[in-house]
């Protein structure tokens, strides 16, 4: 008898990791998905607001990459052709 039931919890062992395995993923995967909902949301509030709103709540303003192009830089690449 007491073999047949150290036999029946062994079995169960695998089953039980397995179970606890798969919930930890699902946990896991439940908060990264909330984490990036979270930074989505606060870069698309602070998107919108203005420098001086920036500079109320205590950020820099965000360096936007600009884009400078020389008078003739169009005209040579095109006689490149």
């Amino acid at each position: 008898m007491a073999e047949m039931m150290t036999n029946h919890l062994e079995d169960r062992a695998p089953r039980k990791r397995a179970l606890l395995l798969a919930i930890t993923v699902v946990a896991t995967t439940i908060a990264t998905v909330r984490k990036w909902q979270r930074a989505t949301a606060t870069a698309s509030a602070l998107a919108d607001l203005t420098a001086d709103q920036l500079r109320d709540v205590g950020l820099p303003q965000p360096s936007r990459p600009e884009l400078a192009v020389k008078a003739g830089l169009v005209t040579n690449l095109i006689s490149m052709r």
